[in-house]
């Protein structure tokens, strides 16, 4: 068979083209082939019909050609102009007797008997033959002639007959042939473009889940979004029935009214549904169908919708409908929202359901579907919606372990809180808390002081005091973790004129923490709630 789309002739059997790899439907090309074959054999017919007529006409001329009889001409008699007798005399001119002797010149007599030749005189009589004297009467022939005149009708040779000249047979025959497949040409093409076809191929492609064909068949606007996994998805309710009944008729829209366009109502049935109705809008397009036909498809009127926002938790990477949105798609927000979501503008997506994912190194994957059914439609995902990972609380609670012990041995250090700093965020600033940590070792009053000389911190337990997502102001991933813990020790107390050594433990229960925000790959502290007080 041939391919449809660049006319390659490919194996009966075969699926697709081996040329342009179009996928070759031979029901549907079969049908076309029909319907332009019933196109063509019309104009065949109409063109052997004037072939016939042009002989039947041809054959005509050439009868009445080669028939026709020759006529006296009218205002003529006996064959001649009666108005000739002017100024004649017996069919001479009277006015030539001038220097004439009977219409003959009398200066001819030298030598001449009555202006012939006398010696002609030997055989002739008057200067004619006598022996034409038999049938002619003064040397005209009496049978034909008086007065001058010819009185016998006048006769024309007949014609040859008439025949039509093999090259321009052969012109003809070639001329009608080039017509014929002209519009055998033009009949297949057309047929192979109609918008009504399109309109009916497609709604069959998409209830029968012919994602391919379906696909292919939409005029899309360029947008890395309207992949062919995103139309699946928008018509994830597609059950994959044979369509039956499909009917296509003419419908009127403002989109369809264009140059170019038409507007279409299809009726169709399925095994669950009867008398189903969709209303689409199919222009031409710039592929071409045997190289000068303009393909139809259906347009993206209805199919797809502009400018949709989408606001997610900050530091979450969307993906809709398995395309990643890159940060470039993301629209400045000066609102108290701005400090909390990102919000993605998508100037391209497909009516109906849409798959939403949400990653990050620290969160549960979080998926869910958002229908579109209109311009500049706003959806947003909550981070409360997010919750982490184990790995993420897992890391969280190892780091607040092994941060609480490089903080209590830096306060009983005395160490500056430049020390510490490399543990808590840039954004952050525990200074004042530090100072706190450190007085717990180490304090000085006017009436007393309290110098801790050693200790021990222990039985160190963390949880993750929170579940779910959360954000800080600047729009970091945060996790708060509640710590348990005994210290213990000895200090050195002096007051009151006395000084002595003195031991004491205490243990705290998990109302203390450190709340932490993921920044550049690790947990920094963001805040610190603790003691170090023993006694």
């Amino acid at each position: 068979m041939f391919c449809p789309n660049c006319g390659t002739k490919n194996e009966d059997d075969a699926v697709f083209c081996g040329n342009c790899g179009t996928k070759l439907n031979l029901d549907d090309f079969n049908e076309t082939l029909n319907a332009a074959a019933n196109e063509t054999a019309e104009a065949a017919d109409v063109a052997n019909q004037a072939a016939d007529t042009v002989d039947v006409a041809a054959n005509q001329a050439t009868d009445a050609f080669v028939n026709q009889e020759a006529q006296p001409v009218q205002g003529f008699a006996n064959g001649f102009d009666p108005n000739a007798n002017q100024n004649f005399n017996n069919g001479f001119d009277a006015n030539a007797n001038q220097n004439f002797n009977n219409g003959f010149d009398a200066n001819a007599n030298q030598n001449f008997s009555n202006g012939f030749d006398a010696n002609a005189n030997q055989n002739f009589n008057n200067g004619f033959d006598p022996n034409a004297n038999q049938n002619f009467n003064n040397g005209y022939n009496p049978n034909y002639a008086n007065n001058g005149y010819n009185q016998a009708p006048y006769q024309q040779q007949p014609a040859k007959p008439f025949k039509l000249n093999k090259k321009i047979v052969g012109i003809a025959v070639a001329v009608v042939a080039v017509i014929v497949a002209i519009v055998a040409f033009v009949s297949i093409g057309k047929a192979g473009v109609d918008y009504k076809k399109t309109a009916k191929k497609y709604v069959t492609a998409i209830e029968q889940c012919d994602w391919d064909t379906a696909y292919d068949l939409i005029n899309l606007p360029d947008s890395e979004f309207l992949t062919k996994e995103a139309l699946i998805n928008a018509h994830a309710d597609a059950t994959g029935e044979k369509v039956t009944g499909i009917t296509v008729t003419d419908a009127y829209s403002t989109a369809g009214s264009t140059k170019g366009s038409a507007t279409v109502k299809v009726t169709y049935s399925t095994a669950t549904s009867n008398g189903n109705q969709s209303t689409y809008v199919l222009s031409q397009t710039n592929d071409k169908y045997l190289l000068f036909f303009k393909k139809y498809k259906v347009s993206s009127e209805g199919l797809v919708y502009k400018n949709t926002s989408i606001q997610v938790p900050k530091g979450c990477t969307l993906s809709i409908n398995g395309v990643e949105v890159k940060s470039n798609y993301i629209k400045a927000d000066n609102s108290s929202y701005g400090s909390y979501y990102d919000t993605y503008v998508i100037p391209y997506i497909f009516a109906g359901d849409n798959k939403i994912k949400l990653t990050s190194d620290v969160t549960e994957d979080y998926e869910t579907s958002i229908n579109v059914s209109y311009d500049e439609s706003l959806k947003s995902i909550s981070y409360s919606d997010l919750s982490f990972t184990d790995d993420a609380e897992k890391a969280a609670m190892e780091k607040a372990q092994s941060d609480i012990a490089t903080i209590a041995k830096a306060a009983y250090e005395k160490k500056g809180y430049s020390d510490i700093k490399s543990l808590v965020s840039s954004e952050a600033d525990v200074e004042d808390e530090y100072d706190d940590l450190v007085d717990d070792f180490h304090q000085a009053y006017s009436s007393y002081s309290r110098d801790v000389t050693s200790y021990d911190l222990s039985a160190v337990k963390a949880t993750v005091g929170t579940k779910y997502f959360t954000l800080t102001d600047e729009g970091a991933p945060k996790m708060r973790i509640y710590l348990g813990y005994t210290i213990s020790g000895k200090y050195k107390y002096t007051g009151y004129g006395s000084e002595e050594e003195k031991s004491g433990s205490y243990t705290y229960n998990s109302y203390y923490y450190i709340d932490y925000v993921y920044e550049d790959g690790e947990w920094l502290i963001d805040d610190v709630y603790l003691n170090f007080y023993f006694y």
